[in-house]
């Protein structure tokens, strides 16, 4: 299940690229957590992918968007693809991290880059 679902007060950080949410616990508590996305997402030519490194080196206007009616949270952010184009790209961010316990905790794939 995804974060989005048990946990509120969901931001980012642009700058640090830090994800921070309030997390249920699970004695029904709330948690304030957070987690470094650089360390967890990365730039593959123009697109936000799960497993990489360091998507803010090259990123710009990052920023979140919640479905709150799908418990929904994705990542965005204006990316250059191979052309030098930028562009907007997104992550949902719900597959690839889990609220443990009161923590953001990823969950997706191994770094790839």
């Amino acid at each position: 299940m995804g974060f989005a679902k048990s946990s509120t007060d969901i931001s980012i950080n642009a700058s640090t690229t830090d994800l921070s949410a309030n997390c249920r616990t699970k004695s029904g508590g709330s948690r304030r957590s957070v987690m470094r996305l650089n360390e967890y997402v990365g730039n593959d030519h123009g697109r936000l992918v799960a497993g990489g490194r360091d998507f803010g080196a090259s990123a710009t206007n990052i920023r979140l968007i919640q479905d709150t009616n799908n418990h929904t949270t994705y990542l965005v952010a204006d990316l250059r693809d191979r052309s030098g184009s930028v562009r907007p790209t997104l992550l949902d961010l719900n597959p690839i991290i889990a609220n443990m316990d009161g923590r953001l905790t990823y969950v997706g794939p191994l770094h790839t880059q």
